[in-house]
């Protein structure tokens, strides 16, 4: 008999045989208490498992990412409830997480500012990645037509900016149809009454 007919025989023993097996389980817990690993045991245990994720990662990060966003209401209370357990080590991940990501913690008050605006002139709003819209537009600014440097930074004129169509000012919406990539200069030139 080879390793696959085996396998096959004892999972089919196992299906008909299931409440028997976990009841034998239980008992036999419940008179030896918990299984003691060795030291040697742990170490080899964690190894297997390293490897096991390791082999395995994209497919578990997929599926964390999927329990997360089936289970969207109970992480966040999670979070929730963390937080206010330990505010000392979530103020001290936040200013971690800030400081080793620059860029996102702008593009977020960047999206926070768009969205008070947007509230204060009652416009909808759309959330969507700059960075699709600068590449949707070629990395071409849509004001000058000329092409944007990726590399330079705020606050460096040249550098990209998320310029509105129709100013939210004006009644314009923070949605990806009257959004375009500009460069920061050509987009402040627009002026008070026609910036975003």
């Amino acid at each position: 008999m080879d390793m696959e007919q085996k396998r096959e025989r004892e999972r089919a023993y196992y299906a008909s045989n299931r409440e028997r097996i976990i009841q034998l389980r239980k008992e036999r817990r419940k008179a030896n208490g918990p299984r003691k690993l060795t030291e040697e045991q742990k170490a080899a245990a964690k190894v297997a498992q390293k490897a096991w994720y390791e082999a395995n990662k994209e497919t578990q990060k997929q599926k964390a990412r999927q329990y997360y966003y089936d289970n969207l209401e109970v992480q966040k209370e999670l979070s929730r409830k963390r937080a206010l357990e330990n505010p000392e080590r979530t103020r001290n991940y936040g200013k971690k997480w800030r400081a080793e990501n620059p860029e996102k913690t702008r593009e977020h008050h960047r999206k926070g500012n768009h969205l008070r605006r947007v509230r204060m002139y009652d416009g909808q709003y759309e959330r969507f990645d700059y960075l699709e819209i600068f590449e949707r537009d070629g990395w071409v600014c849509q004001l000058c037509l000329l092409p944007i440097d990726q590399e330079l930074k705020w606050p460096d004129l040249m550098s990209v900016s998320l310029d509105h169509i129709v100013p939210v000012s004006k009644g314009g919406n923070h949605v990806r149809d009257n959004v375009q990539a500009a460069h920061l200069g050509c987009n402040m030139s627009k002026g008070p009454n026609g910036s975003a």
